[in-house]
């Protein structure tokens, strides 16, 4: 004799409600993956949402190829240029509180990063912070530099040992991957700079 089971039925618990994706209403859902209420306008609007959504992501992902094509096209010289600048601006920061390394003048229309050893000269030292120091405009570019007066102020402030370890010439040439890790190096230590930190 077969026995009898009494099976209770079993009681789904209601989904909680949710907002439309769309008309941002609250509804109540049939299933735990529905999105949207029962308005058919709402199903349209939600499919072109997505749509829209999917269609700026492929827009942001071609742009970003692109520029990163744009920034492989680039030559060295581009990159170096552009170090080159975020480097002199924090010399001139690191400085402002000194006087132009060769005149000595505190006041001047503007000062400069300037190279002991000219980057023309000795490119292995630009990014150098022993080689550069902040200088006059006029010392810097009416005066080729001001070397005359650049040294002597120069071993006075960093020794004379280290204006020795200058002269030492190192075959260095840069790769677009160093300049750009030279360039962030440098654009933290002017926000740093700026924040007072």
């Amino acid at each position: 004799m077969k026995q009898k089971f009494n099976r209770k039925p079993i009681k789904k618990k209601p989904l909680k409600k949710k907002k439309c994706r769309a008309c941002k209403k609250e509804f109540q859902p049939r299933n735990s993956l529905q999105v949207v209420c029962y308005n058919p306008k709402c199903a349209l609007d939600y499919v072109r949402i997505v749509n829209d959504r999917k269609q700026k992501q492929i827009e942001k992902r071609e742009r970003q190829e692109h520029t990163k094509k744009k920034q492989e096209v680039k030559p060295l010289k581009h990159w170096i240029d552009y170090t080159q600048r975020v480097f002199n601006n924090w010399i001139v920061l690191r400085d402002k509180d000194e006087p132009c390394i060769s005149c000595r003048k505190h006041v001047s229309w503007l000062f400069c990063a300037g190279h002991y050893k000219t980057t023309a000269a000795r490119s292995d030292i630009r990014f150098n912070e022993d080689n550069v120091h902040k200088q006059c405009s006029r010392c810097n570019t009416h005066l080729s530099g001001n070397i005359i007066e650049y040294r002597p102020h120069l071993v006075e402030k960093i020794g004379q040992e280290r204006v020795d370890a200058l002269d030492v010439q190192n075959l260095v040439t840069y790769t677009v991957e160093q300049l750009k890790e030279i360039r962030v190096k440098y654009n933290k230590r002017i926000r740093h700079l700026n924040n007072g930190t």
